[in-house]
């Protein structure tokens, strides 16, 4: 079996979960035997661009730009039995649905956000939970808000792509939900529950371990739709520093503030922050440690 993975990379200073499981789930299909073609693109190159490329940037995520056309040949050449789509935004577009159906090939869609009704894919704005755009027609509230990267400028094209795109999803022969609620979610949009499958990220075993671990661990990107600000506050709120610890692993947007607000806790209970691990982990997790004495 031949598959075509197809996925825009996000920006490797905001590390994602989503693009590790890409490449891990890559990685299984080919140790089963599966021969796999990515086809990705990366957020990164955006810097690179020239003044043209950047003019016409706010066109990709509607038409696919050069993309769709690099695609069209990755998809002749290599003839897949299937292609896989994960992240489509910003540099390749849904597009490419449509062009491998023409073709008879079936596409298979990860979901991993709900950006098929809201511009960011988080519903959560302003340190709050937000489905204002959830069953519009025209996703309107995150341009009064600029839900993409704060920007109304910058949410037009994605808004307008959401728009134009809405009705390319149906050509889409499964749509694989990380959770039972994305499942829900992509029911309650009103897709057939019989092309809605679940399967949640995997992680390789690591097999038995000798000492059983204790207190507390977040591990993820640090950013507040992720809730870590949430957690610190609760933490602080309670009595579980005095009987146990918390170790937060991750990087992104708050890790000033997290480190901060480790300090704080480490402080209050005459401890230290635990220096960044070492080894190919660090380059994308960072560890600090509150705990009481």
């Amino acid at each position: 079996m031949k598959v075509l993975v197809v996925h825009n990379r996000y920006r490797s200073d905001s590390p994602s979960g989503e693009t590790k499981t890409v490449d891990e789930e890559i990685a299984r299909l080919t140790s089963a035997g599966v021969t796999v073609e990515p086809f990705f693109r990366s957020s990164d190159e955006i810097d690179s661009f020239g003044l043209r490329d950047r003019a016409l940037l706010p066109l990709a995520p509607i038409t696919g730009g050069p993309s769709r056309k690099s695609f069209a040949v990755a998809l002749k050449s290599f003839r897949p039995d299937l292609v896989h789509l994960h992240n489509p935004y910003p540099l390749i577009s849904p597009s490419v649905i449509r062009e491998s159906r023409a073709l008879g090939v079936p596409v298979v869609v990860t979901v991993q956000n709900f950006r098929l009704q809201c511009v960011n894919g988080q519903f959560f704005r302003s340190g709050q939970i937000c489905t204002d755009c959830e069953h519009h027609s025209v996703p309107w509230p995150a341009l009064v808000h600029g839900c993409y990267r704060g920007s109304r400028l910058e949410t037009l094209p994605m808004a307008t792509a959401l728009v134009k795109h809405r009705r390319v999803w149906s050509e889409v022969c499964r749509f694989i939900a990380v959770s039972p609620f994305v499942a829900d979610r992509l029911g309650s949009w009103g897709l057939p529950p019989e092309r809605v499958k679940v399967k949640p990220n995997a992680s390789d075993d690591p097999g038995e371990h000798s000492e059983v671990g204790d207190g507390f661990l977040y591990a993820g990107r640090l950013s507040a739709e992720k809730g870590v600000g949430l957690l610190l506050d609760a933490w602080e709120s309670s009595d579980l520093g005095s009987r146990s610890h918390l170790l937060i692993a991750g990087d992104g947007p708050l890790r000033a503030q997290v480190e901060s607000r480790a300090r704080t806790l480490s402080r209050s209970s005459g401890r230290d922050i635990k220096t960044p691990v070492s080894g190919a982990w660090a380059r994308h997790y960072y560890l600090v440690r509150a705990e009481a004495a």
